[in-house]
């Protein structure tokens, strides 16, 4: 796992990137989670859930909401997944990658994908 630390525009920013380990990759999340005592509200409407089929089976999910600690609206996230089908499973899916953006920040309306720097990402 390679974590980072530095600034923005006076603001401390944490970045964690791991790769091909699915079980550092929980442990992070749940730190993370655990650590801010976080609960995601994703937005299930149209602008807050996107989905794409590439040419070779990979679904990209594309999602974004509110962060929530205890009773309060503490920030977005934007996550997209990568996934694939289970071979040995009719429907049933394994993430093969993600990406989350968690972002502390005043909330005054719904996250929406228009505004997401994911989409770049997920949707070139």
């Amino acid at each position: 796992m390679l974590k980072s630390i530095f600034s923005v525009n006076g603001e401390t920013m944490e970045s964690f990137h791991i790769e091909e380990n699915a079980s550092d990759v929980c442990d992070m999340l749940r730190n993370v989670v655990h650590r801010h005592s976080l609960s995601f509200n994703p937005n299930l409407c149209e602008e807050g859930v996107r989905g794409t089929l590439d040419p070779h089976g990979l679904v990209l999910v594309l999602a974004c909401g509110t962060l929530h600690n205890q009773h309060t609206v503490c920030g977005v996230f934007e996550q997209i997944f990568g996934l694939i089908r289970d071979p040995r499973s009719e429907n049933n899916w394994k993430i093969k990658h993600t990406e989350a953006r968690l972002f502390a920040r005043k909330v005054n309306e719904k996250p929406i994908l228009a505004n997401s720097s994911l989409c770049a990402i997920a949707y070139s």
